[in-house]
């Protein structure tokens, strides 16, 4: 499970009904009609998952909110959203963080150099923290050896992004 989600929505949310004594509720689920599988297996007491129920997928929903310009501006770099440090994101979505969202980019750089630090301290084996396989560091040097060329192929990898495809 996506540690962020738990931690910013799953607990504070549960924190806020136990603290008001609601016992009766339903959650929205924004599970698209493609992400039936994962919907079959949630408890469905208090969840309710209206894409799955209008049988929506997510050229269903963008098209919505673009008719009704209710789209997210992410969406002009981003196929989906969630956190920009999320490790699980795919390198599509790292260079794009990298080329548009420059503050975030050097946020990481920033926490995967201290993480790197701790960890010499204390005689770990360092490896990288956003990435199953490359440093921020060797990250930039790809994206900005790929915007020298223009050539951006990132089609190789899954689809594995912060909402959460895990």
């Amino acid at each position: 499970m996506c540690y962020w989600r738990r931690e910013a929505k799953e607990y504070p949310f549960n924190r806020w009904l136990k603290q008001e004594g609601i016992k009766e509720y339903k959650i929205y689920v924004g599970y698209t009609f493609r992400e039936y599988d994962r919907w079959k297996n949630i408890d469905k007491y208090n969840a309710i998952a209206p894409l799955v129920e209008w049988k929506w997928n997510e050229p269903d929903v963008q098209k919505y909110l673009k008719d009704n310009m209710m789209e997210n501006k992410l969406y002009q770099h981003f196929e989906r959203t969630g956190c920009a440090i999320c490790q699980k994101q795919s390198m599509a979505s790292k260079y794009n963080v990298y080329k548009y969202y420059n503050h975030q980019w050097e946020y990481m750089k920033n926490i995967e150099n201290k993480l790197i630090q701790e960890k010499k301290k204390r005689g770990e084996s360092i490896s990288p923290c956003f990435s199953t396989d490359m440093f921020c560091e060797d990250m930039e040097k790809l994206f900005k050896k790929k915007d020298k060329q223009a050539i951006f192929d990132f089609e190789f990898e899954p689809i594995q992004d912060c909402f959460c495809k895990i």
